[in-house]
């Protein structure tokens, strides 16, 4: 142990460690320190998302398996609830894939809204 966590554990009397509420505490403290940590990972992944872009080099199976990897990262987030509607997860599939706007157009064409 290091750190944050450390210095959490040292404020604790050894005594507090052997009752169920000096254990209780502890992990309040712990989520108290870290809870800064989830927020920033949070925004992290959320960026990490949204930024996302296909390179004109990656194949269109590398980008769809990217791209639902982070998203499945954001919604872990959040109980492994939908972030995004179906059509707004379509909208920036379509947008961050870098196909040409001919392409794109052709893609909505055939795609129908659900």
């Amino acid at each position: 142990m290091g750190g944050q966590a450390e210095r959490a554990a040292i404020q604790l009397n050894p005594a507090d460690y052997r009752t169920e509420t000096g254990v209780k505490n502890f992990l309040e403290e712990l989520d108290h320190l870290f809870a800064s940590d989830k927020s920033n990972s949070y925004f992290h992944d959320l960026d990490s998302f949204m930024s996302y872009r296909r390179e004109e080099t990656e194949g269109i199976e590398d980008y769809l398996r990217e791209f639902h990897t982070r998203y499945n990262r954001l919604k872990s987030h959040r109980g492994n609830k939908d972030i995004f509607e179906d059509g707004a997860l379509a909208y920036f599939l379509l947008m961050h894939s870098n196909l040409s706007d001919n392409q794109k157009t052709m893609i909505r064409t055939a795609v129908s809204p659900s």
